[in-house]
């Protein structure tokens, strides 16, 4: 994900100022049969993150 969107920092980082955008990366787990689920993020994203200020949304859905 980050590499698809790196070349645009400068632009997605002007847009937000000028717009007083926010930016949100949400995550939706959908587990079934008893799969635990889990998960890892690369140094990389969570510098992306830090350096945009986003928020996080994370829902997870048990159907077992």
């Amino acid at each position: 994900m980050i590499s698809r969107i790196s070349s645009k920092i400068d632009i997605l980082n002007d847009l937000k100022q000028e717009s007083s955008l926010e930016f949100v990366i949400a995550i939706v787990i959908n587990v079934e049969e008893d799969i635990k689920p889990a998960m890892h993020f690369e140094k990389q994203f969570i510098e992306f993150a830090y350096n945009f200020n986003t928020e996080f949304c994370i829902e997870l859905y048990n159907y077992s």
